[in-house]
C-alpha cells in the first residue's frame, strides 16, 4: 500500500474525528443528541477509511470509494437509527 493512500485513509479517520469535536462542541456539549450527532462523523470518518483501503489500488478510485462508504455508512446508521431503535 503507498503512503498516499494511508495519506487518505488518515485523512478520513481525521475528518471524522474533527465531525465529533465540532459536533460535541469541543466536548464542551455531551448531551445524547450531540454524542449522537457526533457518532455520525466518527462512522463517516472510520467506514470512509475503510472503503479508501478497499480502493486502494489508485488514488482517485481510493477517494471515490472512501466517500461513497463514507455516504452509505451515515445513510445507515440514520435508517437503523429512525427505524430500529425505538424498539430495542
Amino acid at each position: 500500500m503507498s503512503g498516499k493512500i494511508k495519506g487518505i485513509m488518515i485523512g478520513f479517520a481525521i475528518i471524522g474525528l474533527l465531525l465529533f469535536l465540532i459536533a460535541t462542541g469541543f466536548l464542551s456539549r455531551t448531551s445524547e443528541t450531540e454524542l449522537m450527532n457526533g457518532f455520525f462523523g466518527i462512522v463517516f470518518g472510520g467506514v470512509g477509511a475503510f472503503g479508501a483501503y478497499l480502493g486502494r489500488k489508485g488514488m482517485g478510485k481510493a477517494i471515490g470509494l472512501g466517500l461513497l462508504f463514507g455516504i452509505l455508512g451515515n445513510v445507515l446508521l440514520g435508517a437503523f437509527f429512525t427505524t430500529l431503535w425505538r424498539y430495542l
